[in-house]
C-alpha cells in the first residue's frame, strides 16, 4: 500500500526520487522486512511535502514548539546560547544560597 502511494506521489511529480548515478535507475523506496527506507532529494519541498503527508496518514498536526523536556527546550532549528541562560541562571542561585 504505501509502495503505490510513493509510486504515485512519484508520477505525479510530487516526490524526487534519486538516482545512484548520472545514468542509473530512479528509485524512491526500498521494503525489507517490514521495514521501509525511503529516498528523496534533499530538498525544502520534499521535507514538507513528507512531513504534511505523515502527519495526514497518522492523523496528527505538525507544530514548530515542542515544549519542553525535562526542563529543557526542545527546538527544531538548533539551540542558542540564550535558550539555555535559566539553566545558568538557576545553578548560580543554588551556588549562592
Amino acid at each position: 500500500m504505501l509502495g503505490f502511494l510513493i509510486s504515485g506521489k512519484c508520477e505525479e511529480k510530487l516526490w524526487d526520487s534519486m538516482r545512484a548515478s548520472r545514468g542509473g535507475l530512479a528509485f524512491s523506496h526500498l521494503f525489507f522486512a517490514n521495514d521501509p527506507i525511503l529516498f528523496a532529494k534533499g530538498n525544502m519541498k520534499n521535507c514538507t511535502d513528507f512531513r504534511e503527508e505523515l502527519c495526514k496518514v497518522l492523523g496528527i498536526t505538525s507544530t514548530p514548539n515542542l515544549g519542553k523536556y525535562l526542563g529543557f527546550p526542545l527546538k527544531h532549528l538548533g539551540s542558542t546560547s540564550q535558550d539555555f541562560n535559566f539553566v545558568v541562571e538557576r545553578v548560580q542561585n543554588k551556588l549562592q544560597g
